[in-house]
């Protein structure tokens, strides 16, 4: 098997957003970080579901805002993923 890292800013955000007192308005924050990063919430949303290392993914600089946004090590953005290999004939 190989190991693969997925983006967990999805998940990051929802934390962020439920432990902060009183309550974020999670789509104030989402659009706050967009116009940090310049991009459509629309952009935002896909970028969320890339894979480390796909043609997609998104860019150092990006993933600086985004931890910082979150408070958070950019390293804490990343889980890893197991994808099956394909078995042998």
């Amino acid at each position: 098997m190989t190991e693969i890292l997925k983006y967990t800013i999805k998940e990051k955000i929802t934390e962020k957003v439920e432990s902060t007192e009183p309550k974020l308005d999670k789509s104030a924050f989402v659009r706050s970080i967009c116009s940090r990063l310049n991009i459509s919430e629309s952009q935002f949303r896909k970028i969320q579901n890339y894979k480390l290392g796909e043609v997609s993914e998104i860019s150092a600089w990006q993933m600086k805002v985004i931890a910082e946004s979150l408070d958070c090590a950019m390293e804490d953005l990343f889980t890893p993923i197991e994808e099956q290999q394909p078995e042998a004939a």
